[in-house]
């Protein structure tokens, strides 16, 4: 409950202080992602919402980290496992264990 916080008070930062390309750069960015689940799992709208805006405040909370920290140190790495730890419990609390294991599945990019 205490990372949902912290990442809900980070995007609520990102989201006062974010540059207009930004707010394009994530929506691009989460309709990728949900194209690649929407190829492969059928969502209800319910779900594509709530799918929709766990994955923004992720990627939002991702370019924090990138801006504020250099790529490959370890700091940098800490508090990516850290946002992708909230991330997945974000979705394993909206949707139960099952059907977040078959998003991130359906995620995934196919090579």
């Amino acid at each position: 409950m205490k990372k949902l916080l912290i990442i809900g008070a980070l995007v609520l930062s990102t989201s006062v202080f974010a540059q207009e390309k930004y707010d394009q750069k994530t929506v691009n960015n989460v309709n990728t992602y949900m194209t690649r689940i929407s190829s492969t799992l059928t969502l209800s709208e319910e779900e594509k919402t709530e799918v929709f805006t766990i994955k923004a405040i992720h990627t939002m909370g991702y370019w924090e980290i990138a801006k504020n920290n250099e790529r490959g140190t370890e700091e940098f790495t800490s508090e990516i496992k850290e946002l992708n730890k909230a991330f997945n419990l974000n979705l394993r609390e909206a949707f139960g264990n099952q059907r977040a294991k078959e998003i991130a599945i359906a995620s995934q990019v196919k090579k």
